[in-house]
C-alpha cells in the first residue's frame, strides 16, 4: 500500500514551494535529498500514516555515538509527537516521526521538518 492520493498532493506542494520536483520511488516513497541536511523522505505507514525521516551519515558513529543518537527518541514534551530514532544498514542515522494522514499537511511537514533538522543539529 502506498501513499494516498491526498497525501501526495501534500509532498507535491511540499516540493513546489522548494522549488524542486518529485517522482515516486518503485515503492511509492518520495525522496529529497539536502546537502546539509541528509535526506528527508515519506513513506506509507501502516493504519492510514505518513512516516517522515531524515537520514544521513554521521562523520562518526562509534558507540557511544550510537547511544546518544537513540537517546534522542521520545515523545516532544509540546505536542506529544514521539522522534524515533536508529541507525540504519552502512552506518547511516536515521529520526522520524508519524504522521496520521488527516493531519499530514504542509504546517505538520513543517514542523517534523524543524524537529527533524534540530534533533540532527543537535546530535551532529
Amino acid at each position: 500500500m502506498g501513499l494516498s492520493a491526498a497525501a501526495r498532493r501534500t509532498i507535491g506542494a511540499f516540493a513546489a514551494q522548494l522549488n524542486l520536483t518529485t517522482e515516486p520511488a518503485a515503492d511509492g516513497s518520495h525522496a529529497f535529498a539536502f546537502e546539509r541536511s541528509g535526506t528527508l523522505s515519506f513513506t506509507a505507514g501502516s493504519d492510514e500514516r505518513v512516516l517522515i525521516s531524515l537520514a544521513w551519515r554521521p562523520a562518526l558513529l562509534d558507540e557511544e555515538g550510537e547511544r546518544s543518537l537513540l537517546s534522542l527518541a521520545g515523545p516532544d514534551p509540546s505536542d506529544g509527537a514521539f522522534l524515533h530514532a536508529g541507525i540504519a544498514a552502512g552506518g547511516v542515522a536515521v529520526l522520524a516521526m508519524s504522521v496520521d494522514e488527516a493531519d499530514f499537511d504542509l504546517p505538520r511537514i513543517d514542523a517534523c521538518l524543524q524537529r527533524l533538522t534540530s534533533t540532527r543539529s543537535a546530535f551532529a
